[in-house]
């Protein structure tokens, strides 16, 4: 589909959603999955397979995009730099080994006067589902952003909860599941980092 003459001349084939499960190691299939990036209509977007991209994302995906759901393209580097970036997502899901780096940075450039962006300005929903190497999250306080919802399940390494969440007013739920017992101690009521998410209506600790 991505070869045909239709989609050289419109994005109407990919307008709306697409999922694509596959290893983009050749150099064909690399060109073929830039094209699909290049998709500016596109809104949806399921992405499974390893990407080869020289361990990174490419600096641009469809500015459109607001679901993306990442999984097992163990990339290397953090990928929020550039997922950040993007300005109509609303739900992001990095699924299984998405990502195999051991930190991750949320929105690590500061608010200037010149500058005033958000990290993610319309991302709601944030999931993090087995990302099995990942010790470290940061949110910087540097911006704002407006989660409504953030899961994190099935990350064993992971070592705690970002401060940077207790500044997010706008966060109503968080589930926290399959992870370590001393991870979900420290951040149930009476823990000793409940002070960051207190403030949130819904905690499912289970």
């Amino acid at each position: 589909m991505l070869k045909s003459p239709i989609l050289n001349n419109s994005n109407c084939l990919l307008q709306y959603s697409s999922w694509i499960s596959g290893d983009f190691k050749t150099e064909e299939e690399q060109s073929l999955l830039r094209q699909l990036l290049g998709c500016h209509h596109l809104r949806q977007l399921s992405l499974w397979g390893y990407l080869n991209l020289v361990d990174k994302l490419p600096d641009h995906f469809p500015p459109n995009l607001t679901y993306l759901h990442m999984g097992n393209t163990e990339l290397e580097e953090d990928p929020m730099p550039t997922l950040e970036k993007l300005p109509n997502l609303r739900s992001l899901i990095l699924d299984w080994n998405s990502y195999i780096g051991k930190e991750m940075v949320c929105s690590s450039a500061p608010t200037t006067p010149s500058n005033s962006s958000r990290c993610f300005p319309q991302l709601k929903s944030l999931m993090l589902e087995s990302i099995q190497n990942l010790e470290e999250w940061k949110v910087e306080r540097g911006h704002v952003c407006l989660f409504r919802l953030v899961i994190i399940v099935d990350c064993p390494k992971l070592k705690e909860i970002p401060n940077g969440l207790r500044f997010i007013t706008t966060l109503r739920e968080l589930q926290i599941q399959r992870v370590s017992e001393a991870l979900r101690d420290r951040h149930r009521e009476g823990g000793e980092d409940f002070y960051k998410v207190h403030h949130v209506p819904s905690i499912v600790i289970p």
